[in-house]
């Protein structure tokens, strides 16, 4: 297949160059390059590197790129120290708002079974990262448990209903841990779980009319901000955090990858229920949208302009 083709576009994924360490993925671009094709990798996350051998050779592709951008912080600082030409970009997520918008016509909330009204519910997005992350490996998934129902129960303490967004299925599947979740709270009759297969976009329709997100999977937090709703950041990697440094406000944000470093889930816990308590308030201004997606639209441009046109 790369051999037949003209272009190689490599699209956005997980951080397969770096924390993932990804062989099958490195060597497609690899093969791309050796058969003299034009090669894109696009609004990508690197790092952190632990194998010197796939950090040295990841490094070798992407200063043999065609044309490359990096869409957080923390990618855009190795980018920088590994001295690759590239270009700062963001998720591509907030390109298509137009697209998302037309998507929601004849649609509401009981579409998707969704029982409570607009600005009556939140929005939450745990993320069983014990059962599998190599960040989490000695983590108790008891601590990781109890910070995610501290915070359910926080929630539902402050009025809120709650909407539980799955995001992952098959392998790792969310559905089955937000119910074993749900049925632990203080108050599972006020929690609904979503089905599996809502579409992105009406993901996003459900998260437009939250009052707040609690995410601790990249794409909660990816729509909550292309929504303008407040939300707080449960980061379990780098592009999480270093997104929210992106637009200047990491203080929506709390570190999970400090778990694994010893600290205590107890202090976790108390952070964030005072953040979920502004939240629930209004106290808390969403990010900046605007910026993201003139972030996202001038990569776009760029990318046609400096690799689809001049090649």
């Amino acid at each position: 297949m790369i051999r037949k083709s003209d272009y190689v576009i490599s699209m956005p994924g997980g951080a397969n160059l770096g924390l993932y360490e990804d062989w099958r993925y490195l060597w497609r671009l690899m093969m791309a390059q050796r058969l003299g094709k034009k090669t894109a990798i696009y609004s990508t996350s690197i790092g952190p590197f632990r194998d010197n051998r796939f950090k040295k050779m990841a490094f070798q592709v992407l200063k043999g790129a065609d044309w490359v951008s990096l869409r957080d912080a923390a990618s855009i600082k190795y980018g920088r120290d590994g001295h690759v030409n590239f270009e700062e970009s963001i998720d591509t997520a907030f390109l298509v708002q137009d697209f998302v918008s037309t998507t929601w016509q004849g649609k509401d909330l009981g579409d998707f079974g969704v029982p409570f009204a607009p600005d009556c519910y939140c929005v939450f997005v745990p993320n069983n990262l014990t059962a599998g992350h190599r960040i989490f490996r000695n983590v108790p998934k008891a601590h990781l448990d109890a910070l995610y129902l501290a915070l359910l129960n926080r929630a539902l303490a402050t009025g809120m209903n709650v909407v539980m967004l799955p995001q992952l299925f098959g392998n790792g599947n969310d559905r089955r841990y937000f119910a074993e979740l749900a049925a632990k709270s203080d108050d599972p009759s006020r929690i609904f779980v979503a089905a599996e297969d809502i579409l992105s976009d009406h993901q996003q329709l459900i998260i437009s009319k939250a009052r707040f997100v609690v995410g601790a999977r990249y794409h909660s937090v990816i729509f909550a901000i292309n929504m303008r709703t407040p939300f707080l950041c449960l980061s379990y990697e780098n592009k999480m955090r270093y997104t929210l440094e992106l637009l200047g406000r990491s203080e929506m944000g709390i570190d999970l990858t400090e778990l694994s470093n010893g600290a205590s889930h107890e202090e976790m816990i108390s952070t964030g229920a005072a953040h979920v308590d502004k939240l629930a308030k209004g106290d808390v201004a969403p990010a900046d949208q605007t910026k993201a997606q003139a972030i996202a639209q001038n990569t776009y441009e760029s990318f046609q302009r400096r690799f689809l046109i001049a090649v």
